[in-house]
């Protein structure tokens, strides 16, 4: 039972096959909760719209940290597989924050809230996290006029680029020369375990 293995939700022993299955779970997941969200039918209200949306952020988004550890291992499948999903996820995000229904019904309850006043009575937490989430759409471009928004089309292509980066940078074993003294703060026991350059006693590899 990984509920009371892992009482947090989350993991740390995966595979590299079930680091790239995990992403599919979760799109998968997050996409039938979405679904049953916009298909809600009457009003839009707290209880039917900002309840199930905030429900969605609390489980997808820790499960969406597994790569921050997995990119850092020494395994290069576990770090290729983490790149494959921490790209999965970022196109899924793209594509979640210019859905257009998501926006609308969102919007549609802070407009009912507006009108009826009951926006005014949530506490202030309720409040910031509905004006935010809007305002997270609008800035990922389902504000702008038609127009507009096709120039703005190409994020999937930044989050793209943005992956690709943090990969390139994570591989990265370029290492620079330092001196103890320059090292000034660092523990002791980590500066042991720094290869010394030959023929200069005070001077490491970094």
């Amino acid at each position: 039972n990984d509920t009371a293995l892992y009482p947090d939700g989350l993991r740390w022993d995966h595979t590299a096959k079930q680091i790239k299955d995990l992403s599919k779970e979760i799109i998968t997941e997050s996409k039938a909760a979405i679904e049953k969200l916009i298909s809600v039918k009457g009003p839009r209200t707290f209880k039917n719209t900002v309840v199930p949306l905030n429900q969605f952020d609390q489980f997808s988004t820790p499960k969406q940290l597994y790569p921050v550890l997995y990119l850092s291992l020494d395994k290069k499948e576990i770090r290729e597989a983490a790149k494959v999903f921490e790209k999965e996820i970022s196109d899924f995000q793209a594509d979640l924050w210019s859905r257009e229904d998501l926006y609308g019904i969102l919007k549609k309850y802070k407009e009912n809230a507006d009108k009826d006043g009951s926006f005014k009575k949530l506490d202030k937490e309720s409040q910031r996290y509905v004006t935010k989430t809007i305002k997270d759409f609008e800035d990922s471009g389902l504000k702008l006029p038609a127009e507009e928004k096709e120039a703005d089309s190409n994020q999937k292509e930044i989050s793209d680029l943005e992956s690709k980066g943090e990969a390139n940078i994570n591989e990265n074993k370029d290492k620079i020369e330092m001196s103890i003294a320059e090292l000034k703060g660092v523990p002791e026991d980590s500066i042991k375990k720094f290869k010394k350059v030959e023929g200069k006693p005070d001077m490491v590899f970094v």
